[in-house]
């Protein structure tokens, strides 16, 4: 059949490459960083070739795995093909957002976002609204984003400061979603929102609201009472958010939690917490946001949520 580059799984943010398993027939290159896996069966005379045309070191970057050299020693090795969704799998509930296998305005592949059918750099800046309470001055800074050649926003939103009693959520002044959504689009900058429940972004509380101490439920679990605290602020953020999808507006992507690890990660097998991080997704999508992909930064990269009850459809980590 010849040679051909396989694609096993998918990440989002791109690090380093390392050689594994060099001296067997089957060359191995993973992606350290993103959990992505590429495996290319060669020959032991096209092993040979390929690894010469490389840097001798056994960590190669990925500006030069990007590179025409490494371009042009795989192109010289007759490889003729890449299966572009070899292995992906597509998140249980989701709707599915890779390229090619989706009618979703906003897709992606191995290698970027899709917006329409144009590949997209997504530059963003970081903004959190509620560290300036005064949503007057949003714009002022949406545009000088703008202005510095950014052309998204990242923003996270605080559950602690919207719901400042249990069951009550108040989407006005610095808590107002829709207000800050239509600056976006106004100003001309796509739009990530990461609501949490948990957002850790160095508040107290990791933006919990204070009156959830008084919930006798293990917080960031799938404990009902918990639950029945984050479910009302969540759902709502979800039907508020939902009529600013792309290509309506500028939202193109949702995080679920925070630097989020399993249940067997954290050694709590009685704990849910992948049944929590699927929960927290199907309310996303229960509220119409089921036209943008699911996002998940995992605190480094080892692979939380990017398969298994709980994935998310992109999955990325923090750097």
């Amino acid at each position: 059949m010849g040679n051909r580059l396989r694609i096993l799984s998918f990440g989002v943010n791109l690090g380093s490459v390392v050689w594994r398993n060099v001296e067997k027939p089957r060359l191995t290159l993973q992606y350290i960083t993103l959990g992505t896996i590429f495996v290319q069966e060669l020959t032991a005379s096209s092993r040979s070739r390929l690894r010469s045309l490389l840097p001798a070191q056994k960590l190669v970057s990925m500006k030069f795995l990007a590179s025409a050299q490494l371009l042009g020693a795989i192109t010289s090795l007759g490889i003729s093909s890449v299966i572009a969704q070899n292995g992906y799998q597509v998140p249980a509930g989701s709707p599915g957002f890779y390229h090619g296998n989706s009618t979703a305005k906003v897709t992606f592949d191995q290698y970027s976002l899709f917006l329409d059918d144009s590949r997209t750099l997504f530059l963003s800046g970081e903004f959190h609204p509620f560290r300036l309470p005064s949503p007057e001055l949003w714009k002022d800074v949406l545009q000088k984003f703008k202005a510095a050649g950014l052309n998204g926003v990242s923003v996270y939103w605080h559950w602690g400061l919207t719901s400042p009693r249990k069951g009550v959520n108040r989407w006005t002044h610095h808590n107002d979603i829709v207000k800050f959504l239509k600056l976006c689009q106004e100003v001309g900058l796509l739009a990530i929102v990461r609501p949490g429940p948990y957002i850790n972004a160095e508040s107290s509380g990791g933006g919990l609201p204070a009156w959830l101490t008084n919930v006798p439920a293990l917080a960031r679990t799938n404990a009902t009472l918990y639950r029945d605290a984050w479910h009302p602020y969540i759902k709502e953020f979800a039907e508020l958010s939902a009529p600013f999808q792309y290509p309506n507006g500028p939202l193109i992507g949702i995080q679920s939690e925070n630097e989020f690890s399993t249940s067997a990660f954290y050694n709590l097998p009685a704990a849910g917490l992948e049944y929590y991080m699927q929960d927290v997704i199907d309310t996303y999508r229960a509220g119409g946001l089921t036209k943008i992909p699911t996002t998940h930064n995992d605190n480094w990269p080892k692979g939380m949520y990017a398969s298994g009850v709980g994935a998310v459809d992109l999955y990325g980590w923090d750097v």
